[in-house]
């Protein structure tokens, strides 16, 4: 689907960001609707999307597949549908795991279909306060964001906890009531003391003359800074030269999905001036969301604009999983380790080959188990698992049943978003002793 360009939102209103007079901001919210109208008229409602669509397999609900969706904002679009809340919500809730666009045999873009929708709803009812707040306010400020993800491990530790049976275990939540951003928490380990920006290493040179800029991503930063760390181990023993830039922020994932595309684009300039991905060989990232938005949004973000467009293709061109790049640039021996593993496959792993590679990996150097349900979403899906925790947990159980009936000693999967999700449904269930790890730490661990 073609680029879509968006009117800016500010920080509690229209404009502020990049003011658009009246009428040219008429004219970019027409042209959502002409470019969404001409994608949706490919829609051939042939029902492939229900076979392969997590929340449809839980609910049974046609508005909630995406042939049903499409149809609800096409009739928005054309006024045969009144835009309300209840539509909202719809186009809302979806995990956007992209399964309906991988196997839609009319090569409908339906992910790019959700997020355009979303922008322009987003202009047409107004981003929800807290949402508004989040994105515009915290997001693109470095302190800012450092300092609320303080307050929130300071809720976690003073007031937000609970038992969870039947394991009994104490589990502690990021306190979003603070600011009323969603209506229901989940699950999140508690946060470190300490970003891992601020404690890893910023840079390294290597005898090697390649060299690499590790883009973190939230989760890895402000709660699984070991994955950092282990990225950063490899690549010392194997003499790569790296750079962890300070300055870098959210990928802006979040905010593009839920239709505030003016924070992503402020985001996404922002960490490409971080990355310098025309002085780096390439942009490593151990995220498949945060890939996967670095590689392909980020161009359709700045498609036709001349100067920053050049540094986006040089992003694009050089963005590679870590397991990808292990397996590229180095070739250490590895040691069998005496556990059992199987793999979960990432959504956003559909831009690169890490989940192929992992299982492969896996099958040498452990005792590796398949099971029947390696590709099926675990119902985390980022912010919708905030959102709608009883449906994302509703949609994981399924994966962890298929998992207890031939468990592991190690659940390994190559996405932070994802490793917390599971371990919150392995925990619900009572399995605590399987470990849910990230790929590059299950490697870093079988270096000789």
């Amino acid at each position: 689907m073609a680029d879509i360009p968006v009117a800016s939102h500010g920080v509690f209103g229209r404009r502020q960001i990049n003011r658009l007079p009246q009428d040219l901001e008429k004219i970019a919210m027409s042209t959502i609707k002409k470019k969404l109208l001409s994608e949706l008229d490919k829609c051939a409602r042939c029902g492939a999307c229900r076979a392969v669509c997590p929340i449809f397999k839980d609910l049974s609900n046609e508005s909630l597949v995406a042939r049903g969706r499409l149809a609800l904002i096409k009739a928005a679009l054309e006024n045969d549908l009144t835009v309300s809340r209840h539509l909202t919500k719809i186009v809302d809730c979806c995990l956007l795991c992209l399964r309906c666009r991988e196997n839609c045999p009319s090569l409908v873009d339906t992910g790019k279909v959700i997020q355009s929708a979303r922008n322009w709803l987003a202009n047409k009812r107004g981003l929800p306060l807290p949402m508004r707040f989040g994105f515009r306010m915290v997001l693109p400020h470095k302190k800012i964001y450092d300092f609320f993800m303080g307050v929130f491990r300071l809720g976690q530790k003073l007031f937000f906890w609970r038992k969870i049976k039947p394991s009994g275990k104490t589990l502690r939540h990021i306190p979003f009531v603070f600011l009323n951003l969603f209506t229901l928490s989940t699950h999140v380990p508690r946060l470190r003391s300490k970003p891992g920006l601020q404690i890893l290493p910023g840079s390294f040179r290597g005898r090697k003359k390649l060299k690499v800029a590790i883009f973190s991503g939230c989760l890895n930063n402000y709660v699984y800074p070991q994955i950092l760390e282990a990225t950063i181990d490899v690549l010392k023993k194997s003499g790569i030269s790296f750079i962890l830039p300070r300055e870098q922020l959210c990928c802006g994932t979040p905010a593009l999905v839920y239709g505030d595309t003016a924070t992503a684009r402020r985001l996404a300039i922002k960490n490409i001036r971080a990355l310098q991905p025309e002085k780096v060989d390439v942009v490593l990232t151990a995220c498949s969301s945060c890939g996967r938005m670095l590689k392909d949004e980020y161009p359709a973000l700045y498609r036709g604009q001349s100067d920053t467009g050049r540094l986006v293709q040089h992003l694009k061109n050089k963005v590679m999983d870590v397991m990808e790049f292990l397996k590229k640039y180095t070739d250490h021996p590895l040691a069998k380790q005496s556990v059992s593993t199987t793999y979960h496959v990432p959504c956003h792993a559909i831009w690169n080959k890490s989940a192929e590679l992992t299982r492969s990996l896996l099958k040498d150097i452990s005792d590796y188990r398949t099971t029947d349900k390696e590709d099926l979403c675990c119902g985390g899906g980022g912010a919708f698992s905030f959102k709608y925790q009883e449906l994302g947990l509703s949609i994981g159980q399924t994966k962890i049943a298929s998992l207890l009936k031939n468990p592991v000693d190690q659940l390994i999967t190559g996405c932070p978003g994802c490793m917390m999700q599971l371990t919150w449904l392995l925990q619900k269930a009572g399995a605590n002793q399987i470990r849910v790890a990230h790929a590059i730490e299950f490697y870093r661990n079988s270096l000789k």
